[in-house]
């Protein structure tokens, strides 16, 4: 991972909302050169743990957070429905921001937080941070530079080994769409360099039944369809069983790219006429490296405005989820469904 050096100017960093994301970017910031670390929390023992643990300050008050004047950008981390009334806070406090995805489930409520931070003059980056992963960077490079001609069609796996506990607070909405799906839509647009046009979903819950009374499923297989013609397909399941599964293929008119891998350790066991090796178990695992790096690129985009070209803002977070509520509405209707932005 690389690092922020000593001598720039330091920068007041608090993750708001400690569950299981916030963490994970908090102890990546703990590491990074030149940053003050702050957590809050509305759990005080989570605050005071966490804070004790990285030699970090803590706030109980996520007000309190904000008003402080060595904070000079939040973390995001929160419930998702709640981030677009923490971005227009935070935007208001004049704090640059890092929000998880998604940016929110209501696009017209993305697009307000997103004036709030035009109008404040900060920056907002979005959290997606398959973008940071190598293989999906080595990827997009290769794309830019034309390596394999055009791009045909992407082919996506994206899913957990069960339905994940977290989810059950928010169900009645279609979390595998406006939640997982968001990661794909997001690597469509940023691989292929084209915007979705028309989509198409078809899902289920075959593995948990009673998601289907709740607005939800554990199974989901999408077609977008880019401006450029290009194709995605997306299979996304909250039910592998296995363990933890993202990868691609990037089909391109001169050859394709295989993306990502399953294994969380590059071992393999031979042994009783048997070959194996094992399979991460959650994204934690998967993308280590990816949160660690995304963290590096949002401080030094903040502090020293470097482009990272992983970044993503904004402007990307809400088209995500204008294309996922699209793949909703295809969903209820069983027919295509033409993407307005």
């Amino acid at each position: 991972m690389s690092s922020v050096s000593s001598d720039r100017r330091r920068l007041g960093v608090c993750v708001l909302g400690l569950g299981e994301m916030g963490q994970i970017h908090a102890q990546n910031l703990a590491k990074i050169a030149g940053v003050d670390l702050f957590v809050a929390s509305c759990r005080p023992h989570v605050a005071e743990d966490v804070a004790c643990r990285l030699f970090a300050s803590f706030f109980t008050s996520y007000a309190d957070a904000l008003a402080c004047d060595e904070v000079d950008a939040v973390v995001i981390a929160t419930q998702p429905k709640d981030h677009p009334k923490m971005i227009m806070d935070a935007a208001h406090a004049g704090k640059h921001i890092f929000s998880e995805k998604p940016l929110g489930y209501d696009p017209a409520v993305i697009w307000e937080s997103l004036v709030a931070v035009e109008g404040a003059k900060v920056r907002l980056v979005a959290g997606f941070m398959r973008r940071f992963d190598p293989g999906y960077a080595n990827a997009r490079a290769r794309v830019d530079q034309g390596e394999l001609g055009h791009s045909v069609l992407l082919k996506c796996n994206s899913g957990d080994a069960e339905y994940p506990e977290k989810y059950q607070r928010d169900l009645g909405f279609n979390s595998m769409l406006l939640d997982l799906g968001v990661h794909d839509i997001d690597l469509a647009r940023w691989l292929l360099k084209s915007e979705v046009k028309r989509v198409y979903a078809c899902c289920d819950a075959l593995v948990y039944p009673n998601l289907k009374a709740m607005g939800d499923s554990d199974l989901a297989l999408l077609i977008l369809e880019m401006d450029s013609g290009a194709k995605a397909m997306i299979h996304l399941s909250r039910a592998l069983g296995y363990g933890y599964n993202v990868t691609s293929e990037l089909v391109c008119s001169r050859g394709s790219l295989g993306i990502g891998v399953l294994e969380e350790t590059p071992v393999t066991t031979c042994l009783n006429g048997q070959w194996s090796r094992d399979i991460c178990p959650t994204f934690a695992e998967r993308f280590r490296t990816a949160f660690a790096e995304e963290m590096v690129a949002f401080v030094n985009y903040i502090r020293d405005g470097e482009y990272h070209p992983g970044l993503a803002f904004g402007e990307d977070g809400w088209k995500a989820t204008i294309v996922a509520e699209a793949l909703v509405a295809s969903w209820k209707s069983g027919l295509p469904v033409d993407v307005t932005y």
